[in-house]
């Protein structure tokens, strides 16, 4: 038998972490649209089980606010975004108090850039001993190259890259949860 632990996202144990889908990078990420359909996506099952939701902002003041489209999604329960200008969400001093206080060991990164904000993030909360879950259909880069290169190193340093439609199954388990229907809703 292997001493190998395969990380399971775990309901109870799970946040979110929306970074820098900002107004400035639309015109210049690749799959855009999606990506933010993707991350609209994992926002409203976060909702569904009520479990913490953080969002970033790299250099508002420069780069634009958050899009309209995740804005609104984040409204109803979501405290404002983080304003950073260091690039991993973590090593800003208000987003680690943020993560420690809300106590969740395991965290779901969607954003952009995979290759920059998103990489950095990620070593930064496997550093603090947390379990890190990454929907690859929700996060993107300006060049195709820098995303699938940055997947495969996070990867290889134990970062869990998924789906969104793949994690929001693996936190309910079981068709028999009472959020199945609302969740199979959120997928269609």
């Amino acid at each position: 038998m292997s001493d190998h632990r395969i990380p399971r996202l775990d309901e109870n144990a799970c946040g979110l972490l929306v970074i820098d889908l900002q107004e400035r990078f639309a015109p210049v990420i690749t799959n855009w649209t999606a990506t933010i359909q993707m991350a609209a996506r994992l926002i409203r099952f976060f909702r569904l089980l009520r479990a913490p939701i953080l969002a970033t902002e790299q250099y508002p003041k420069g780069l634009g606010r958050t899009v309209p489209e995740i804005q609104a999604e984040l409204a109803a329960d979501a405290p404002p975004p983080i304003a950073k200008t260091i690039f991993s969400s973590c090593a800003s001093a208000e987003c680690r108090k943020a993560v420690e206080t809300l106590g969740r060991r395991q965290w779901v990164l969607c954003g952009i850039e995979t290759h920059v904000c998103v990489q950095q993030t990620a070593f930064d909360l496997l550093d603090l001993g947390c379990d890190v879950f990454l929907a690859a259909d929700a996060v993107s880069s300006r060049h195709p190259t820098d995303r699938e290169t940055a997947l495969r190193r996070m990867e290889r340093a134990g970062v869990a890259v998924s789906t969104s439609e793949s994690l929001i199954f693996e936190a309910l388990r079981d068709a028999a949860h009472p959020l199945f229907k609302q969740a199979s809703a959120l997928v269609k």
